[in-house]
């Protein structure tokens, strides 16, 4: 099974939100983001390096960006302090300190879209919408790294169950995009949904040709996609298979995401 990858391209863009604040709580955020970022490099080696160990340094900032120090923050930056402190539990494993991180990430935006339209669509409402959608992903890898074909075989619908959720979770996240939504997140969301699609993909394949149930299963998850991301605006797909080869097209070459696609498909 592959890894989940975190690309480092969407996160140096946050640094952008610092530029015109000031002040000690400011200073601090931004030693902890560049924190977060060294995170996200050693993450990526880990294709090169399966032995890089990157927990530790994902829950030391999950432990810096507590919510007494978020509260402290200025209002605009603290949807991305929840966003990062979300995505570092994530990858640490700490799925439902993720997703309460998401939903207080979310409360937050609402009360500033309020007042002002963009937050609505930023790039923080979006990722932190898809969180619930990592977490059931890597619940799904998880469990199938452990339990493998027989797990499958004997469990499939909770796979599928878990699928279903994540994908609801991507296309609540796509919704949330528009003009004002920075491009990279879209692509981000793109490569996000190709994983999910792919790992689908490979839970199918666990199951045995034999059996009748399985093109059955196949038919239920074409139908599922369909009518989740499939009719989103980046997907535009009928079924699994081509949901994964319109994820992977909507994500331009000279893209570091098409890279890491590139990667995990040789994997």
């Amino acid at each position: 099974m592959n890894t989940i990858r975190l690309p480092a391209l969407l996160h140096l863009a946050f640094a952008t939100a610092l530029a015109v604040l000031t002040g000690c709580s400011t200073l601090q955020y931004r030693e902890v983001q560049n924190r977060f970022e060294q995170a996200v490099q050693s993450d990526n080696q880990r294709f090169a390096d399966p032995f890089v160990e990157v927990t530790h340094q994902y829950q030391a900032v999950a432990g810096e960006l507590s919510p007494d120090f978020i509260a402290a923050l200025d209002p605009r930056l603290q949807p991305n302090a929840w966003t990062l402190r979300a995505v570092s539990q994530w990858r640490a494993g700490e799925f439902t300190n993720a997703l309460a991180s998401a939903t207080l990430g979310q409360a937050v935006l609402a009360q500033l879209g309020a007042g002002e339209e963009r937050w609505k669509h930023s790039r923080d409402a979006v990722i932190l919408t898809m969180v619930p959608g990592l977490v059931e992903d890597s619940r799904v890898r998880l469990r199938l790294e452990s339990g493998g074909r027989d797990d499958v075989r004997a469990s499939y619908r909770w796979y599928e169950s878990r699928f279903q959720t994540a994908l609801r979770a991507m296309a609540e996240a796509r919704d949330l995009a528009n003009p004002m939504t920075p491009p990279e997140v879209s692509q981000y969301w793109s490569y996000q949904a190709w994983r999910i699609l792919n790992n689908w993909q490979i839970v199918l394949s666990n199951l045995s040709l034999a059996e009748a149930s399985t093109s059955s299963s196949a038919s239920e998850a074409d139908q599922i996609v369909k009518n989740t991301v499939g009719s989103t605006s980046r997907l535009n797909a009928a079924g699994l298979e081509p949901a994964i080869a319109n994820a992977r097209k909507s994500v331009p070459e000279a893209s570091p995401l098409a890279q890491l696609m590139a990667l995990e498909s040789q994997r």
